[in-house]
């Protein structure tokens, strides 16, 4: 885990370069504590251009597995 400090806010949106990751097989989610968010339930990204992970349409998702999506 990896806290965004304060400084790192650009408006209302956090912004960080984290250096050397092997960003192709980099899987990555948030954890935000705030007044409407449970903070032990890991987020996908926003901003994310794509998401994957449930390759069988119309499958019920495994909803015991909170990283079901990639």
């Amino acid at each position: 885990m990896i806290p965004f400090p304060e400084s790192y806010r650009i408006g209302s949106v956090f912004a960080m370069i984290v250096f050397d990751l092997d960003y192709e097989n980099l899987e990555y989610g948030f954890y935000v504590d705030g007044d409407v968010f449970d903070k032990s339930k890991c987020l996908l990204d926003p901003y994310a251009k794509l998401v994957s992970g449930r390759n069988v349409w119309g499958v019920e998702p495994d909803w015991d597995n909170p990283f079901q999506y990639l």
